[in-house]
């Protein structure tokens, strides 16, 4: 099975649940030819709650009226096979919390 979609795990903030749930972010570190630095080889979310999972845009929107606390169901892929991983959403680390655009 290969991934044709879904959103890239770049990173796993250690402790966090998806970390203590065996989700793994990217360990290639790689630029985008616009110079925007990523991390290749990490695992890729396809569906949320059973939703399809495209884009990381489809990920963020599938979690954003979440509250900590709140569990979710994520389809995982790693090297060509799936595996279904409910975990309980934590707080959204600070840094991820100021990017946010206001609107």
């Amino acid at each position: 099975m290969k991934t044709g979609q879904g959103a890239l795990v770049q990173t796993v903030q250690k402790g966090s649940p998806a970390d203590k749930k065996g989700i793994r972010g990217g360990d290639i570190s790689a630029q985008l030819s616009n110079g925007t630095p990523v991390q290749l080889g990490g695992d890729v979310i396809t569906a949320v709650d059973g939703k399809p999972v495209r884009t990381s845009d489809d990920l963020a929107g599938a979690v954003e009226d979440k509250k900590p606390g709140e569990k979710v169901s994520l389809k995982v892929e790693r090297d060509g096979r799936a595996r279904e991983v409910t975990l309980e959403l934590g707080k959204r680390p600070a840094a991820l919390e100021q990017a946010q655009p206001e609107g």
